[in-house]
């Protein structure tokens, strides 16, 4: 351990200590309670605590969670690194969705390709990308919350809080990456009438309602309900983009009797956004354009010397001269640049648009056999659709140069049907035993999901990712006709014929000529159906229907065993067996005896296509089975300060290497699952009676079973006793499994009310993330890495840290201040192609340290009312939103906020 890492132990430690002993304990905080009994309506269950509470108040964090291990621990009994987003935090803040909520958690990193739930977003942690997602605790992934795409634009406002745990959570989560896990707890019905309302005016014309009101249905408080609402509209700090959206969610508890508790439960939210981009421009691409030094205009090689019906094997420059005729000649060649853009830059189309909604239904039971043993399930299940037309210039190469005019084109069109359906069943056990509580969870999981996707494929799209390319636009505007029966010159007169280029409209595959982008105003092309013709399911569609399927199930366990009072001890484990594939058809369609990846509507009588090729296809994209190990120790330093250490593990399907169709073993056999099992150890502490939290950790991940990348030789379908190959499939390789990514670092956290009046969330990551092939300029370092897109630029921040406080300086006035503090982030060469060949991306993203401070202040002008005004960005900071492309995050902004209590 370095000598940095000591002095950070010494320091929280020192810290930790001292707020275990500070006199500011006996602040009028209330006592705590010691009967043990916890409320359900007018119900009271004797001789066991609760934890977790359904309701977090108004404080920044909760005295426990569920989340890491299933069983009902106080966070400094919980061994691993969590951070708790509560719903009071949310609305002190303004977080109106979980893009927002990720941006403010504790070493959380969040990439964002355009706005919220445009784009991919994608959030690490440790490193990793974060893939296992919970609702209420039960398992599942992004499918449970609507897909990939639609996890950002969740409506914060439907929970209760949200619970990062960070490392590997494949206990409670199942396959995944070493990165965290987020648990959302729904907002749900509570044993006391009441409500709000929230009126929201905000920049950009953003206007937000809120409703939340819970009622007690009867007069013996066994039956319960309760109704969340919002309806948003507004524009975006990009030109032209229109948002709107609504949600809505309500609940039902009932109590039939003194030992059962059921809970119903509906949530549907939908989001449309018009005219934004899936990309922003490229932060780097060049361009070599062949130009005339004198007059401009794209020099075409020519045929000095054709002969009617014969091949020209004589070539030169050709140029035009200002009379209108043409010379000869050499032409020169110049190196352009991207050009970076303003924030409020929209490169995508006026008519592109997204729609997407989700809709869920969810459905648990208690029964309490006895205050020692209770059963536990829980139903979910989530459909949602989304609808995307996209177009967008400049993703891969922007270029308003006069001289150049070109910008790529990127355009398509998906629609997604997607349905995922979870459940849960477990028995928690408490008991006595060496005279301190017990406790043991058994259970079993299960989640399944089925996505269909259809879409219009872009097959003219370039995807260069960074790199160097060829981009010419402008003789598509004045292009020689080569139709003629005598090719490009006149029968008559001998002279070229010219053809203007708005009668060709094929040019918008290849690239829009900045100048003709008229604020996004550009036509749709005519070659694609996508544009004109409705996607239906079952319908006709140009490209591929694909339907994924994912299973994952397994019993598991998890113990809370004190031998003594001074020791606990955490153990447990999951059975995890995992299944995916795919399976659908591809089409190409055609014209006379010419296969072609397009038609011309004009070509196609009624918009008949005829298929004279359906493809269909099966794929395995993963599978495993495997045990998943949990373990802890907590040791009791004194009544507020815990010491801990834990092994906890994960892991998933190996698929790495994604430039073959399979991942063979060397030596026969598929690839071992890929795993990612973390070691934590720190300090931890709860104070005034858990209102406030704090933990100092140490972590170190390395991964196992990491494909060497190089293929180590061709697949063997037998393997002879000498270990020599007897039959050699050919064509597809195999791997041998090696270390994989080390992760370590520190996390340091303190979170909740340092004193009744003052609330703070506050965490410091330092990480380090070492990659399993030194030499940069190998293949083996040619971005698969981290199965990330865009060749794996990613680099995750060293030092980050995030801070919000508030303080309540009246009974009527309160004022809060936040940062989130990045240090820069310098990707890695990027690597690419058998030969090594290296772009170093490195310097031209490179993200500068930044620091994105926030402010809000609340005055109560009457006993239920109040009128609140948050400020994001509050000193107007520029900063990229990815390490990629040059889309910016969210300038200054200011959000008025009117509230009604009852």
């Amino acid at each position: 351990m370095n000598p940095t890492s000591h002095k950070l132990t010494a320091i929280a430690a020192g810290i930790a200590l001292a707020l275990s002993s500070n006199p500011i304990a006996a602040e009028t905080w209330e006592p705590a309670k010691t009967d043990s009994r916890v409320e359900l309506g007018t119900v009271e269950v004797k001789g066991r605590r609760v934890n977790a509470p359904k309701d977090s108040g108004n404080n920044y964090t909760v005295r426990g969670s569920k989340q890491a291990a299933k069983l009902d621990l106080e966070l400094k009994e919980t061994p691993q690194s969590i951070s708790v987003i509560t719903q009071q935090q949310m609305q002190d803040q303004g977080l109106q969705d979980v893009q927002q909520i990720m941006e403010e958690t504790p070493g959380v990193t969040v990439l964002q390709d355009s706005l919220t739930g445009m784009g991919d977003a994608t959030y690490y942690s440790r490193g990793f990308e974060i893939q296992n997602y919970q609702v209420d605790g039960v398992m599942g992934n992004a499918n449970i919350l609507g897909g990939r795409q639609f996890v950002g634009m969740q409506d914060s406002f439907l929970y209760d809080r949200a619970e990062v745990v960070r490392g590997s959570t494949g206990l409670t989560t199942g396959t995944g990456d070493p990165a965290a896990s987020v648990n959302f707890i729904r907002k749900r019905p509570l044993a006391e009438s009441k409500g709000e309302l929230n009126l929201k005016y905000g920049s950009w014309a953003s206007r937000r309602v809120e409703l939340d009101h819970n009622q007690v249905l009867n007069k013996s408080g066994t039956l319960r309900g309760r109704i969340v609402g919002t309806f948003s509209t507004g524009n975006s700090f990009l030109d032209r983009v229109k948002r709107n959206g609504h949600t809505y969610a309500a609940s039902l508890e009932w109590q039939p009797t003194e030992k059962d508790t059921v809970t119903v439960g509906f949530s549907n939210q939908y989001r449309h956004t018009k005219g934004a981009p899936k990309r922003g421009v490229a932060r780097h691409a060049t361009v070599t354009k062949t130009i005339d030094s004198t007059i401009w205009k794209p020099a075409s090689y020519w045929c000095e010397n054709p002969i009617p019906g014969t091949d020209c094997e004589e070539y030169s420059y050709m140029r035009p001269t200002p009379d209108g005729g043409y010379i000869w000649g050499d032409s020169e060649q110049k190196t352009y640049h991207t050009v970076t853009m303003p924030r409020n830059f929209n490169n995508a189309a006026q008519w592109a648009y997204l729609q997407a909604r989700t809709r869920n239904f969810f459905l648990d039971w208690q029964h309490r056999f006895n205050n020692h043993l209770n059963v536990n399930a829980a139903y979910s299940q989530t459909n949602s659709s989304l609808d995307h037309l996209y177009a967008d210039i400049g993703s891969n190469g922007y270029f308003p140069q006069p001289e150049v005019d070109g910008a790529t084109f990127d355009f398509g069109r998906n629609k997604e049907r997607q349905r995922t359906q979870a459940f849960d069943l477990n028995f928690d056990g408490r008991f006595k035993l060496f005279g301190q509580d017990q406790q043991i969870i058994i259970g079993y999981n299960d989640i399944r999901s089925k996505t269909k996707i259809y879409a219009y494929d872009d097959y003219y799209s370039s995807d260069f990712g960074g790199g160097s390319f060829s981009l010419d636009c402008r003789p598509t505007l004045d292009y020689i006709d080569y139709s003629g029966e005598n090719g490009p010159f006149d029968p008559v007169t001998g002279a070229i014929n010219w053809v203007k280029g708005e009668d060709n409209k094929s040019y918008f595959y290849q690239c829009v000529p900045p100048s003709m982008f008229n604020n996004g105003d550009i036509p749709r092309t005519v070659n694609n159906p996508a544009w004109t013709l409705p996607i239906s399911y079952g319908g006709r569609l140009v490209g591929e229907s694909v339907n994924r399927h994912s299973y994952q199930r397994g019993p598991y366990f998890a113990m809370k065993l004190k031998p003594a009072s001074w020791l606990t001890v955490i153990a447990g484990g999951r059975w995890a067996h995992y299944l995916a594939y795919k399976n659908g058809w591809s089409k190409t369609w055609a014209k006379g005896n010419q296969l072609k990846d397009y038609l011309l509507l004009d070509d196609v009588p009624n918009n008949s296509f005829p298929t004279i090729d359906n493809n269909g296809f099966r794929s395995s994209e993963g599978r495993l089975k495997k045990f998943v190990p949990y373990g802890g120790l907590i040791f009791q330093l004194n009544k507020n300060i815990n010491a801990y250490a834990s092994y906890t593990g994960i892991l998933r399907d190996n698929d790495v290497v994604k430039l073959y169709p399979h991942n063979y073993r060397k030596g026969g056999g598929w690839m071992p699952p890929l795993e990612g099992n973390s070691k934590e150890f720190g300090l931890k502490g709860a104070f005034y009676k858990g209102r406030l939290n704090a933990a100092v950790s140490y972590f170190h991940m390395k991964q196992k079973n990491y494909p060497s990348l190089e293929p180590t030789g061709l697949r063997c379908d037998k393997w002879l006793p000498n270990g020599e190959c007897g039959d050699d499939r050919g064509g597809d390789v195999e791997f041998s499994p090696v270390g994989g990514y080390t992760s370590k670092g520190w996390d340091i956290n303190l979170a909740g009310q340092l004193t009744p009046k003052w609330r703070i969330s506050a965490g410091y990551v330092n990480q380090k993330m070492i990659q399993p092939f030194p030499d940069k300029m190998s293949y083996n370092d040619r971005g698969d890495n981290l199965n990330l897109d865009f060749q794996g630029t990613y680099t995750a921040p060293r030092h980050s840290f995030k801070l919000f406080t508030s303080y309540d300086f009246t009974p009527k006035f309160t004022a809060g201040i936040g940062v989130r503090w990045s240090s820069r982030i310098k990707p890695k060469p990027f690597v690419t192609g058998p030969d090594g060949y290296v772009l170093d991306k490195s310097a031209v993203y490179h993200q500068p340290s930044f620091a994105v401070w926030h402010a809000m202040a609340r005055w109560n002008f009457r006993k239920n009312a109040s009128l609140g005004v948050s400020v994001n960005n509050l000193f107007d900071k520029k900063y990229w939103s990815n390490d990629r492309g040059n889309f910016y995050g969210a300038p200054r902004n200011a959000t008025v906020n009117l509230k009604m209590k009852w």
